[in-house]
């Protein structure tokens, strides 16, 4: 009886311990499309241009998983992402180049 007693015990507590995680959605710092290819030949273009509401940026690589291949995606994308400016020197101003931390489509 003692044992069972125990048993109860510790399956109590480890029900009890037991909660369902909610997890946040993913924060972005903004949204916008993905409007087409930079096709000029230039030290420090190529890529794809993103367009948001107010800015339109320039940029050279997605982060893995994605899941966008703007080579094949119809235009335009609708995106949300992270991003940090673009510190290559020489072209960290040229057309706001920016790298792309975390994306996703909206």
């Amino acid at each position: 009886m003692k044992t069972y007693l125990m048993l109860a015990a510790f399956l109590g507590m480890v029900a009890l311990s037991c909660q369902n995680e909610k997890t946040e959605p993913a924060t972005f710092q903004a949204e916008g499309q993905i409007i087409g290819r930079d096709t000029r030949k230039c030290f420090c273009c190529s890529g794809w241009f993103l367009k948001t509401a107010d800015t339109t940026f320039l940029f050279v690589t997605l982060p893995d998983g994605s899941g966008i291949d703007p080579d094949s995606d119809a235009y335009p994308i609708p995106v949300r992402f992270n991003y940090l400016p673009d510190t290559i020197p020489d072209c960290a101003e040229f057309f706001n180049r920016i790298i792309i931390t975390d994306m996703e489509k909206r």
